[in-house]
């Protein structure tokens, strides 16, 4: 939760809190286009780090158990973290966090242009590209052997049973014609 009063108002009705600092920090925008501001460090001055301990104290004052920050400072963060009891659940901001947290996207190598705070630990966007190629070659393959007549052949074919063809016929000819 960002707002004060809801983190009061949840607390009130004995509900765990779990706040959000990033959007409090002015032009901190996760996952945003640069044009909005980006994702930027914050907690870089003196001044940012106060500020984001000043929301800190609210968030425990009206009753939160934890606080979300994304890219904080390092230095600033641990700083902050001897003053406060709010766990810490942080995305990029080292290692002064409680709980680390990373995206299964970015940890997994899913995305094209992870944030400078992620690491690919897996290379699951090379994978998917593969498999998108493999499929593209798959219908190419199974189109031209429709075409040329390959598919579907004896072997995938299902045929009735013996003398059953000849029976088949033998009652379709005993049939009426439905339009006269």
């Amino acid at each position: 939760m960002r707002s004060i009063r809801h983190v009061r108002l949840a607390t009130s009705n004995v509900s765990p809190v779990k706040g959000s600092a990033c959007r409090r920090i002015r032009d901190c925008f996760p996952r945003a286009p640069p044009s909005w501001g980006g994702l930027r460090t914050v907690g870089k001055t003196a001044k940012e780090a106060m500020e984001l301990m000043q929301y800190f104290r609210q968030l425990e004052d009206a009753g939160a158990y934890a606080v979300e920050v994304e890219c904080v400072a390092e230095e600033a963060l641990a700083e902050i973290g001897k003053h406060s009891n709010l766990v810490t659940v942080t995305i990029g901001g080292g290692s002064s966090g409680d709980i680390i947290l990373s995206y299964m996207s970015d940890l997994s190598g899913d995305t094209p242009n992870p944030p400078r705070h992620a690491r690919a630990f897996g290379e699951v966007g090379r994978i998917r590209a593969e498999l998108r190629a493999e499929r593209a070659r798959a219908l190419q393959a199974y189109r031209a052997a429709v075409m040329d007549c390959s598919f579907p052949d004896a072997d995938t074919t299902v045929f009735m049973l013996r003398d059953e063809l000849e029976k088949l016929r033998e009652g379709l000819d005993k049939l009426q014609p439905v339009h006269r």
